[in-house]
């Protein structure tokens, strides 16, 4: 496994470093204060939101580094933490996209390539080095809200957000998963787009999520998790822009999402985690790093599928409880990166999702983007 610790932590020729002072939790409170003071109100904040923001704080502090650690590794670090995301190089911290747009390479091979439709990330090689699924780094930089003329540079050449699309829509097929292709070409073309792909072959938005619909979540990755972010991603695109209504593959879509929030719910254990057998039956683990990977992915999924009125409720909000709890009290213990950055990306929609709203613009801008904002889940 591929894990992350404060210290150092070699694992074959990888090693993971975290910083061991953690600054102050901020909470932001000048302008709460100021709001407070005019309304002659006590300020009233979430406890459990306070305990969100330090859990992000101390995950942020473990450090990857350019000249070590892998693609796979950093494109989940930008997953969790988007345009925010750091990660040192030559000992000092700069912005992981950033680095990653300026002829970013692993052990000499260029992170992006040309190909004759486009451009891609390199395609798999060995596990946890370059994406292990089609399109995975795409999908992950949907969450930056990269735009489409985003500029990846990759030796001489100079590669687009848009040609990373454009080339997903050439090479998706019938063989390989979907996953990653319905959440990054959901979240840059309109839900009624239609394209021919190399073959010849007629695909649209319809037909990925109606294959990712007819997919079993027990053969996807991660107990599934993954298949239902992407599906419930893409509905909440389509909800957004057909002003709720729902019908076709779209309405199967949603039964599938409905059905999996009931099923998680009914196996969510006593101390807020839910399943470690995923969607396979009850179970429960006393060790960090396997709640992690279950829990986290689960909450992960749920923080974009639930509605507005339901990602305030009491199980959802234990969920979000026993998540930071364990990226709190085990601050000091390694973490598998996957799992790690999955987790902080849930923990992450959901403080998007039930802060306070104060600008109405950015929050009709959240929803649109697809972001897993307050309507996001209607």
């Amino acid at each position: 496994m591929l894990r992350i610790t404060n210290g150092w932590l070699l694992v074959g020729a990888l090693a993971i470093v975290c910083a061991n002072s953690i600054p102050a939790v901020a909470q932001n409170e000048d302008a709460n204060q100021e709001n407070a003071q005019s309304a002659n109100k006590p300020i009233e904040v979430d406890p459990l939101l306070l305990k969100v923001e330090q859990a992000l704080q101390l995950s942020q502090k473990r450090y990857l580094s350019a000249e070590i650690h892998t693609p796979w590794q950093i494109s989940h670090g930008i997953l969790a933490y988007r345009n925010e995301f750091e990660i040192k190089k030559n000992g000092r911290l700069v912005n992981a996209i950033d680095w990653v747009s300026d002829n970013a390479t692993y052990k000499g091979t260029p992170w992006f390539e040309k190909t004759p439709y486009g451009g891609r990330a390199q395609p798999f090689t060995q596990r946890y080095i370059f994406q292990g699924h089609p399109n995975q780094f795409l999908g992950y930089f949907t969450l930056s809200r990269l735009p489409l003329d985003h500029e990846f540079h990759s030796g001489k050449d100079i590669i687009t957000i848009k040609d990373l699309v454009e080339n997903a829509k050439m090479e998706v097929n019938s063989r390989e998963e979907v996953t990653w292709t319905l959440w990054a070409l959901s979240h840059y073309l309109p839900v009624d787009a239609e394209w021919r792909n190399q073959y010849g072959e007629h695909w649209s938005i319809e037909r990925l999520v109606q294959i990712q619909t007819d997919e079993s979540v027990y053969n996807g990755a991660c107990g599934g998790t993954h298949g239902l972010f992407a599906l419930s991603y893409a509905r909440n695109k389509y909800l957004y822009s057909s002003g709720g209504q729902i019908r076709g593959v779209w309405l199967e879509a949603d039964q599938k999402i409905r059905k999996y929030i009931t099923a998680a719910k009914e196996s969510q254990n006593s101390d807020g985690t839910f399943s470690t057998n995923y969607f396979k039956g009850r179970g429960r683990s006393d060790d960090f790093n396997t709640r992690l990977a279950t829990t986290g992915h689960m909450l992960e999924w749920l923080t974009v599928a639930v509605r507005s009125d339901e990602i305030r409720s009491s199980w959802i909000r234990r969920a979000v409880e026993s998540v930071c709890d364990d990226l709190i009290t085990s601050k000091n213990q390694t973490a598998d990166v996957g799992p790690l950055y999955h987790a902080v990306d849930g923990l992450k929609i959901y403080y998007m999702r039930v802060k306070p709203k104060t600008d109405v613009t950015s929050t009709a801008r959240d929803v649109s983007q697809n972001s897993g904002s307050d309507a996001g889940g209607e």
